[in-house]
């Protein structure tokens, strides 16, 4: 089995006018390390906190060994309080 990276539905616009998605997000990577207050919207890390308590029950579960993936379909654990 391969894995063949895919882009939004979105950027399939830009594909259309023949630019190269990479070179979009390069350049915007350039462009804000020339001082420029741009706004990305490709990959990377987002620039906001990690609410405490998702943190907290990340470490929590790695505490009880959810260390591998979770299945597609995710994992149904409901409490009731």
């Amino acid at each position: 089995m391969s894995f063949e990276p895919r882009f939004s539905l979105a950027s399939s616009l830009l594909s259309e006018t023949g630019t190269d998605l990479w070179k979009v997000h390069s350049d915007v990577l350039e462009r804000q390390a020339q001082g420029e207050d741009i706004l990305m919207m490709s990959v990377g890390d987002p620039d906001l906190r990690t609410i405490v308590r998702v943190v907290e029950h990340a470490v929590t579960s790695l505490y009880h060994g959810c260390t591998h993936y979770s299945p597609g379909m995710g994992n149904c654990i409901c409490e009731r309080q």
